[in-house]
């Protein structure tokens, strides 16, 4: 049986100069060079479930991950190093750790650490995608959805109803765009939730219209926005308060779904940047900065 390492060297690409520069280390039992094209990050929805590895190993198998090269991609690694921290795997360099918002894999890194719900979620490091095909359908049943990392307002957000799908997709986009694969929750409408200074001040309902094509609930699509009464979703405005306050963010949107059938909630993802289309939250927002200068 093969002896488990008790270091892993993770590295951007793999380079002829690392045999050089890295021969002692990497001759040394205990140590072994990896790179960011092998790993998987499979989010399930029983956090005992979710994993992190690299060539099938778990990455808290490894007692130390030194992050050798991570600049160029600093929000995988920054989610990595959160997962890290979390199973009490020693890390460098820490500071990797830094940020606390980023991309969509990192939010829900995030969530995934402070035990939220969120969906099933699949992330595969995109050179290696269409290799790794396999483990996208044995994750999922369609439709699943299909949605870049650092995408908004709904736009490269794909329902898909076939595998053929994925790669037909990957081609119309660039070949460093990144992309999250997550399971379908059944819904006919979302929540939006207005969270200015850690406390939730407005929340709209947005359904989709009927005769819509898409499975998306945002008001730049196409969806209607109607305001709900606070008192009726207790229980969603802690959810989105808890995560903004995770998140430091004091103006933010969070968005959040209820399975049709079962009205388990399910954070979406927490933005920055809120549309405020709506009077009304235009107004709590210009209420809530006043305060602040008074």
């Amino acid at each position: 049986m093969k002896k488990q390492k008790k270091i892993l060297i993770l590295r951007s690409i793999y380079s002829p100069i690392d045999e050089k520069n890295l021969h002692l280390l990497t001759k040394t039992p205990e140590i072994e060079l990896g790179y960011y094209k092998d790993l998987v990050i499979d989010f399930m929805s029983h956090p005992k479930k979710t994993s992190v590895s690299i060539n099938n190993v778990p990455l808290e198998s490894y007692k130390l991950v030194y992050m050798r090269t991570w600049k160029k991609r600093h929000l995988l690694t920054r989610s990595l190093a959160q997962y890290l921290q979390h199973h009490k795997v020693i890390l460098i360099d820490t500071e990797s750790l830094n940020a606390t918002h980023g991309d969509k894999l990192m939010q829900y890194m995030m969530f995934y650490t402070h035990k939220l719900p969120f969906p099933k979620t699949l992330y595969i490091p995109r050179e290696s995608m269409l290799k790794k095909i396999e483990l996208i359908k044995k994750a999922f049943k369609t439709p699943f959805i299909m949605k870049a990392t650092f995408s908004s307002k709904g736009k490269d957000n794909y329902l898909i109803r076939d595998f053929d799908s994925v790669e037909k997709i990957l081609t119309k986009h660039d070949e460093d765009e990144d992309f999250l694969f997550q399971e379908y929750i059944p819904n006919d409408f979302d929540y939006r939730l207005y969270v200015f200074g850690y406390k939730t001040v407005v929340a709209y309902k947005r359904t989709r219209s009927k005769r819509s094509r898409t499975h998306l609930n945002n008001l730049s699509q196409g969806a209607e926005g109607e305001e709900v009464p606070l008192k009726n979703i207790k229980k969603l405005c802690v959810l989105a308060e808890k995560i903004a306050r995770i998140s430091r963010i004091e103006v933010c949107g969070v968005d959040i779904v209820e399975n049709k059938y079962t009205r388990k909630p399910y954070l979406f993802e927490i933005n920055i940047v809120p549309g405020l289309s709506q009077t009304t939250a235009q107004m709590h927002l210009k209420k809530y900065l006043l305060s602040l200068v008074k």
